[in-house]
């Protein structure tokens, strides 16, 4: 193909060639006049044909050379192609450290400050039976063991990461554990409203709320009250942080003051916890 250009090409320049000399010559022999009436029929008939001869020649040249570069463009094309790939997926990278900021801040925090030894780990799944179990990737070879308490690194005030309560674990393998979360059975939790020091009792869950009720009636609680576990029955461990209460209501006949806690962990976004394995490094 690129030989038949060179060839087309060839015979183009050498019929121009050809003209040219014709004129010249014509104007060699007879010196500088005016034209007559001939020689303006011959350059009225010649220039329309000169042009498309140049006009063609122009495009096959500038056809050739971009044929000669096409190695050259499927190569730098290539490279390009990488390139965007490359920078998506640093992008990709660069969105999912910027959304999982907060969380890591408070992994951190959580490490740093804590005075319970814990134990990381991962959830990686739900258990196929009724009981809402949750799977994590740490078991009884790394200390594990049922009944311990399992928290997140949480935000209790402006600027301040704590343990926020999880769960509990139910069973224990030995790279493997089954945790319950507290908002998907109702198992009775201890607490302490941490203004008042009044306690009271969680028995009760709907959907992704708390509900318990005090243990006294005349007991000092309004909504925004922050709760931790008190450890009574010491089933959990104590001063973990529950959430904030979002409603209280007083039933005269029963003499209650019920109230509805939020948790403080986020359970949509929950991907990494922190199992409590010994008591505090004190």
């Amino acid at each position: 193909m690129i030989n038949q250009l060179k060839k087309l090409k060839n015979r183009f320049l050498s019929i121009i060639l050809i003209v040219i000399l014709v004129f010249i010559i014509g104007f060699s022999n007879t010196g500088i006049h005016y034209i007559n009436v001939a020689e303006r029929f011959i350059g009225d008939l010649l220039t329309p044909v000169i042009s498309v001869f140049s006009t063609s020649i122009n495009k096959i040249s500038s056809d050739f050379n971009t044929l000669s570069n096409i190695p050259e463009l499927i190569d730098e094309n290539k490279i390009l192609r990488e390139e965007n790939i490359a920078l998506k997926e640093e992008n990709l990278d660069l969105n999912h450290i910027i959304s999982r900021t907060p969380y890591l801040r408070s992994e951190y925090e959580l490490l740093r400050n804590t005075k319970f030894k814990v134990e990381s780990s991962n959830i990686i799944g739900k258990s196929n039976d009724d009981r809402d179990l949750y799977l994590i990737d740490k078991g009884s070879l790394a200390g594990i063991k049922p009944g311990d308490s399992v928290i997140s690194g949480v935000q209790s005030s402006e600027n301040v990461i704590v343990e926020g309560l999880v769960g509990i674990v139910r069973e224990v393998g030995d790279n493997f554990s089954k945790i319950s979360l507290i908002t998907e059975e109702n198992n009775n939790i201890a607490f302490t409203n941490i203004r008042s020091q009044d306690g009271g009792i969680i028995n009760h869950t709907t959907g992704s709320v708390l509900e318990g009720y005090m243990y006294e009636f005349n007991s000092d609680v309004v909504a925004d009250d922050r709760v931790y576990t008190s450890g009574l029955g010491e089933v959990y461990k104590p001063r973990i942080y529950l959430g904030k209460i979002s409603n209280v209501t007083s039933d005269e006949d029963d003499l209650q003051k019920r109230i509805t806690i939020v948790p403080a962990v986020n359970f949509d976004k929950l991907t990494r916890v922190f199992v409590i394995t010994g008591e505090t490094n004190e």
